[in-house]
């Protein structure tokens, strides 16, 4: 499971854990097992800098991203090394990682995940901004209605 309940913000020319924007921000849910596969193989690759670094590793707070020594990672940097992902997974390095959001909302619609519980994955308040700004259709078809449709003309159920 993955829980939200803090950010960081600059404070004093360092990164400190701060409050959420709003209290619906703090949210709970499961991760895709690619993503824990890929956490567990961060947090090894932690545990070995901390074992390096002795008493010179400095994570106060337990964060996930981190730079090699233990600080907090900015969100410049953050930037850079998502670009250098996109560019390794051969996608380009004009990517920002916001737009990890619109990529989820649209494979969660193309599967068939319902827009209300998707609004509900990433903290929407309602639908109607996961529809008409994250959404954007993948594939080339619609086809629950249609086959709803005939369905209903064949006499069959519309459930």
């Amino acid at each position: 499971m993955i829980r939200v309940r803090w950010s960081l913000k600059r404070a004093a020319g360092s990164l400190e854990p701060a409050g959420l924007k709003t209290e619906s921000s703090k949210r709970t849910f499961g991760m895709p097992l690619a993503v824990r596969s890929a956490l567990t193989a961060l947090r090894k690759e932690q545990a070995a800098d901390k074992l390096r670094l002795g008493e010179h590793y400095l994570d106060r707070h337990d964060l996930v991203f981190r730079d090699d020594a233990g600080r907090p990672m900015s969100r410049q940097r953050m930037n850079v090394q998502f670009k250098r992902v996109c560019e390794a997974a051969g996608i380009g390095r004009d990517w920002q990682p916001r737009e990890t959001r619109h990529s989820f909302v649209s494979i969660a619609s193309d599967n068939g995940v319902p827009v209300e519980d998707i609004a509900d994955a990433v903290a929407h308040v309602n639908s109607n901004v996961t529809r008409a700004v994250y959404r954007h259709q993948i594939a080339d078809t619609v086809t629950r209605a249609p086959a709803a449709m005939d369905r209903a003309l064949a006499g069959g159920s519309t459930a």
